[in-house]
């Protein structure tokens, strides 16, 4: 397996001790996707793979699902060997506001250009953090759909100076109301979206999707 790039183990039941022997296999010194996705590797299995030099070409981490927490993040932010990343997914976790201001704060990050957070309760605090972040300024991609982040959230969202790169933006199930989308229809912080993704889980109402017809 000399020659390996792309490795998808999604679903395995692969526990920390399993990341380990993958993360230390002088076989993966070539992988730039690597899939782990609902495989219990929890922060234990993460930190494996932030501290893994043989995964420095990396551009591709998908590790959804996975029983991480805030401290997973961390271990990011430490990392000496992660700083190929082009795409991270790592959505239905428990990150939480913590978590997303850890990652905001990793410049291990800066080349990032897809984040997927999805579902892992960041809330107001860590929109703040993501979108205030000196190094998420490559993002294209942004996925914050099930994170309750309200409208005070998409407040702060609207008037980011650093995702002003954004083409895919998902806000779904955030509970952002009339008065966030009304901040989001009319924020001038993304000239180049294509694709906002927010009409689910949203309240919003004929007069609030009247805003975006305007937009």
């Amino acid at each position: 397996m000399n020659n390996l790039e792309v490795l998808k183990m999604r679903d395995n039941e692969i526990e920390p001790k399993g990341v380990s022997y993958i993360s230390n296999s002088y076989a993966v010194r070539n992988l730039t996707c690597l899939d782990l996705s609902r495989n219990l590797i929890l922060d234990e299995g993460f930190k494996n793979i932030t501290t893994a030099s043989f995964l420095s070409n990396l551009r591709k981490l998908y590790v959804n699902d996975a029983g991480l927490t805030a401290t997973a993040a961390l271990h990011l932010k430490a990392s000496k060997f992660l700083g190929k990343l082009r795409v991270l997914q790592i959505g239905k976790n428990k990150l939480q506001h913590e978590g997303a201001t850890h990652l905001a704060q990793s410049v291990i990050l800066e080349n990032l250009t897809k984040l997927n957070l999805s579902d892992n309760e960041i809330k107001e605090e860590g929109v703040m953090a993501i979108q205030a972040s000196p190094y998420l300024r490559n993002l294209t991609y942004l996925d914050l759909n099930h994170n309750a982040i309200k409208e005070q959230g998409a407040q702060m969202l609207s008037l980011t100076q650093s995702l002003t790169q954004l083409k895919y933006l998902n806000l779904n199930y955030n509970e952002i109301g009339e008065n966030g989308c009304l901040c989001i229809a009319e924020s001038d912080a993304f000239p180049l979206l294509q694709e906002l993704i927010i009409y689910t889980g949203n309240g919003i109402n004929a007069k609030a999707k009247a805003y975006f017809h305007r937009s």
